[in-house]
């Protein structure tokens, strides 16, 4: 415990002597440190907002959508509508809801915006959105006699113009008049920043008079959506003749798939990240080097007073892992702070879901990390510093 005590008694006399080339010196491992802190924190949280999203929509859901959609679904990707009829015979199926999406200008109070526009099959009513769990702030669902009506998510009514959209208002979707029946609670999903309309109106408006873009299968209570899936899979092949053609989803696949791309993107963020710490383990292995150099005198005393080899090669270990530490220790407080900033900045911007947390183990791993990478920086320069020979590192000038 002494000798660790007067390591640190020179290792701190040789930080405070030249503060500005120890900063330096930290500086690639705080950036490091820093940047692996914040990506890892914002893919976890990332990761469970979409856990959530898919929670909230039902473990009974079955999405089928083209073979070639790479991503969310949307206008440019569909399926003939016709397969709607071979899906609802497999059996297991409670019932098929057909979505066709497209991009429309809404305008409300002379006031125009970009918005994404699902058409939605009337005749399910208050059904299919209940089976989301989805519910109504205010207003009404659909009935099937509606027309040029529209329900709208809740950030679309507060916070997409100047003024909240309010039930029985008029607005103009693509130069067609519709009127709002329905506003969706907030849910921190993307249907806060949807617009539902009539299916049928949907095609009359936007000219997509045979396609769906995403088949939502709502599966019957006690039955296993992964064999109902199957069947699905295996009438649909039936039927096109091409697996590629199409791709059925179970909630479970579709997270597993976009967390593995979540992952994917993390792991090269984070290698991104690692280059600053090989940067930051180079400044400390020449700040080490620079130091052995300068210390060679003090070197020779310690050794004439009996100091051995081990002795100077733990000091200079000691002191590089020490480096390390105090990077890793202000990365990880830099990078804590930026986490959060952007997690508050995110539930500003209407991204609730996207809560970040810094788990202890992440903490602890980064300091441990750090830590080393320091260590192994140092262990040339404090190898070269233990060979010295006292008589020649006394006459050093």
């Amino acid at each position: 415990m002494k000798i660790i005590k007067d390591y640190y008694k020179l290792i701190e006399s040789n930080f405070r002597n030249k503060k500005l080339r120890s900063f330096l010196t930290t500086l690639g491992i705080i950036i490091g440190v820093a940047l692996i802190i914040i990506l890892i924190s914002l893919g976890q949280g990332m990761q469970n907002a979409i856990s959530y999203q898919f929670n909230k929509i039902g473990i009974k859901s079955i999405r089928v959508v083209a073979g070639d959609l790479n991503g969310p679904p949307n206008a440019a990707f569909g399926l003939n509508k016709d397969l709607q009829e071979h899906i609802e015979r497999v059996r297991g199926v409670d019932y098929v809801n057909p979505v066709i999406i497209n991009d429309g200008i809404m305008t409300f109070d002379s006031e125009g915006a970009l918005v994404s526009v699902f058409g939605y099959d009337t005749k399910l009513s208050e059904k299919g959105f209940a089976d989301t769990d989805v519910k109504l702030e205010t207003g009404r669902f659909f009935t099937p006699g509606d027309k040029d009506s529209i329900i709208i998510g809740n950030n679309i009514a507060i916070k997409l113009y100047n003024k909240k959209i309010r039930i029985k208002n008029s607005v103009e979707i693509n130069g067609r008049k519709f009127r709002v029946i329905g506003i969706f609670e907030k849910t921190g999903t993307d249907v806060d920043n949807n617009v539902y309309m009539p299916l049928d109106v949907s095609r009359e408006l936007f000219g997509n008079s045979d396609i769906v873009n995403v088949f939502i299968v709502q599966i019957k209570d006690g039955i296993n959506i992964d064999e109902t899936a199957k069947g699905i899979d295996r009438e649909l092949f039936r039927v096109l003749k091409n697996k590629d053609a199409y791709k059925v989803f179970t909630p479970a696949q579709l997270v597993s798939y976009i967390q593995d791309i979540l992952g994917a993107i993390s792991v090269f963020l984070t290698a991104i990240a690692g280059i600053s710490l090989i940067v930051g383990a180079v400044g400390i292995m020449n700040s080490m080097y620079t130091s052995v150099l300068e210390r060679t005198r003090e070197i020779g005393v310690m050794k004439a007073v009996g100091a051995r080899r081990r002795d100077i090669l733990l000091l200079f270990l000691f002191e590089a892992g020490l480096i390390g530490l105090v990077g890793g220790i202000i990365g990880i407080v830099i990078g804590i702070i930026v986490s959060y900033g952007i997690g508050y900045l995110l539930s500003g911007l209407g991204y609730e879901l996207v809560r970040i947390s810094v788990s202890i183990n992440l903490i602890l791993g980064a300091l441990l990390f750090s830590f080393i990478v320091g260590l192994i920086s140092g262990v040339l320069p404090a190898y070269r510093g233990s060979r010295m020979q006292a008589v020649e590192a006394l006459r050093y000038e």
